[in-house]
């Protein structure tokens, strides 16, 4: 359940980033999106219009990058927590560190 949700917000968001001057809905099969963007897309849209006018493409390749890091940790956590599976140490590390979201802001500074 929670995946499923994970997993649309990601496309939806990460859809904003690749795709910034419009909203190109997703027609891949088990991933279609709504002809109307959704608000989080219309949200990262704007933020990232704003932070491309002064980012060079080496930190917007970066934050996409981690940001896309992010939501595959996040959905890996989610996919957990559906299965009722508690991960070890090492993995749960190895994961958080990506779900704390830091990285996407360091590739901006």
């Amino acid at each position: 359940m929670m995946t499923r949700e994970t997993d649309v917000l990601s496309d939806v968001v990460m859809n904003a980033l690749w795709f910034s001057d419009r909203y190109m809905p997703t027609s891949t099969p088990g991933k279609e999106q709504p002809a109307e963007e959704r608000n989080p897309g219309k949200l990262a849209r704007d933020f990232w219009a704003r932070c491309i006018v002064d980012a060079g493409p080496g930190p917007q390749a970066r934050f996409k990058e981690t940001l896309e890091l992010f939501f595959e940790a996040v959905n890996i956590q989610a996919r957990s927590r559906d299965a009722g599976e508690i991960p070890d140490l090492e993995t749960y590390i190895d994961v958080r560190r990506d779900t704390s979201g830091c990285k996407p802001c360091w590739a901006l500074i």
